[in-house]
């Protein structure tokens, strides 16, 4: 088999092969907001970010070629797991059997664990493709048992069991593979992924098995990079009344996995290690570990704060200060911020949420995850630093100001005055970083001073001038690439090398 030695070599690597796998999810957080703890421990470089955004990409893609909604029909809507399992199925991570169904109950088998792990990290194609290089040597093998004792085969094959039904693993051409059963072949790309990637240990793997929660803890954190540290917490403190009954090698996988906030210990205080996961615990695990590394601008998924809201549209301020605009499905699905279902017309401005949308930028899923810090501002005044602005479709201007009490999302009157106590400017001269002192009234900025901004001496290139009877405006483009709009006073001078100038002798492209 072309290439065939070193993918072999590959997969017989030991445990402690260092993993190299990396959340698709997270690593998108890095083409954006800078790279995740994650992506950054492993060393991928931003070519390799780009690729894994890429397939992500097309696995949410496929989902939404084969179905329009994204709930089940065997799950209500106040199943405690709705939220995840619908944001796993949209991002491709989880998928039904025939007639919709999820089987939420059911416990999930170690190769349908591995199936999710696997396209949670963005490793589809990769399983497909060991699937078509290595299947040949399973049907190979499946000829060989049919005709052979379950001790020696020809063509040199031997194999280690269980017990007398399930073999465990075979060795071939200087190889050991992990044996899939014939009724769990569908999974066999994503099990060789797994072993290849260091993310189960050959004598620890049966595929037909129930996942218990040890089992999923220590493969769900060698996949996420965390091996070294958890072999390193064999001896930490948990406090679980059932701790004894974790297996052997596992507990540092389960600290580590508790710390990571992937698992959560059971009302009486037990983790219940040797428990199956079911296929709805599954897919609640899997949302946390990805939950916590999402950014907040990719395709099919934003979160930021509520900048207007209406029946059928939805606003979103996000960190970078760009602004999303969503329809709203009608049959959109909302989450309330203690996860009960709720209604669009639960949103407010101000609120922080989560939006997962289809491939027509539909929102589908919106969750609240927390409300505005405070209660809106009626009248008043308001004193702190704007953190975000924006201008929103309707041409209202935005601002968020961060005080000592919190964050509030605000609106300007559309004659808001702005001033810094000598000279006028546009609501545009407002900038992040800017300290302000603003009054309001029916809910909305009508003055704001500046009290304090970063640019005391403004430097840059005129980008545009516009004269409107006696006021007289700059448009200026710092070095950083930051646009200022300046008003300028009716007893502004203007001098050029020395001599002083007219207004309408300024040009486009002049740097002020």
């Amino acid at each position: 088999m072309a290439g065939g030695k070193n993918l072999r070599h590959r997969l017989s690597r030991s445990a402690k092969t260092r993993f190299r796998t990396a959340l698709v999810l997270v690593l998108a957080l890095s083409l954006l907001v800078g790279m995740s703890g994650l992506a950054e421990a492993k060393g991928y470089s931003h070519k390799q970010i780009n690729k894994l955004i890429e397939k992500l990409i097309k696995q949410a893609e496929k989902v939404w070629k084969h179905t329009n909604k994204l709930g089940f029909a065997d799950i209500g809507p106040s199943f405690w797991a709705l939220e995840s399992i619908l944001r796993m199925r949209g991002f491709g991570i989880i998928a039904g059997y025939d007639g919709n169904v999820f089987m939420p109950n059911n416990p999930v088998k170690q190769a349908e664990a591995l199936a999710m792990m696997v396209r949670a990290f963005g490793l589809e194609e990769e399983a497909q493709e060991l699937e078509k290089r290595f299947g040949g040597i399973y049907l190979s093998l499946d000829q060989d048992m049919k005709q052979q004792d379950n001790k020696r085969l020809k063509n040199h094959w031997y194999y280690w069991t269980y017990n007398d039904d399930s073999p465990g693993w075979f060795y071939t051409s200087g190889s050991w593979y992990p044996y899939v059963p014939v009724s769990a072949r569908w999974s066999l790309g994503y099990i060789l992924v797994a072993v290849d990637e260091g993310w189960v240990e050959l004598d620890d793997l049966d595929p037909e098995k129930p996942a218990t929660r040890a089992w999923v803890a220590k493969a769900l954190v060698r996949a996420a990079g965390y091996g070294e540290l958890a072999e390193e917490k064999m001896n930490a403190r948990l406090d679980f009344k059932d701790a004894k009954a974790i297996p052997n090698g596992y507990w540092g996988y389960v600290a580590q996995a508790v710390d990571m906030g992937l698992f959560k210990g059971y009302t009486d205080n037990t983790f219940q290690p040797n428990k199956p996961v079911t296929r709805a615990e599954m897919a609640a695990i899997l949302d946390r570990l990805i939950d916590a590394e999402l950014p907040d601008e990719m395709p099919y998924y934003t979160a930021g704060t509520v900048v207007d809201i209406s029946r059928n549209s939805i606003e979103i301020l996000v960190a970078s200060g760009r602004v999303y605009e969503y329809p709203v499905s009608k049959d959109a699905v909302v989450f309330l911020e203690d996860s009960k279902q709720g209604s669009i017309s639960d949103i407010k401005v101000g609120d922080t949420v989560k939006v997962l949308t289809n491939p027509a930028d539909v929102a589908v899923l919106i969750t609240i995850v927390k409300r505005g810090t405070s209660a809106p501002v009626k009248t008043g005044e308001i004193l702190g630093t704007i953190v975000a602005k924006l201008t929103t479709s309707k041409g209202e201007v935005v601002i968020t100001v961060k005080t000592e009490k919190g964050s509030e999302t605000l609106t300007l009157e559309s004659a808001c005055t702005v001033t810094d106590g000598r000279y006028e400017y546009s609501p545009s001269r407002l900038a992040v970083g800017d300290v302000i002192h603003g009054k309001l009234r029916n809910g909305k900025l009508y003055h704001i001073r500046i009290l304090e901004d970063d640019s005391t001496h403004l430097t840059g290139t005129i980008k545009a001038k516009q004269t409107s009877g006696s006021t007289r405006t700059l448009e200026i483009e710092t070095d950083t690439g930051r646009k200022r709009s300046l008003t300028l006073h009716s007893d502004a001078v203007i001098i050029y090398d020395g001599d002083h100038i007219a207004f309408k002798d300024l040009a486009v492209g002049d740097v002020a």
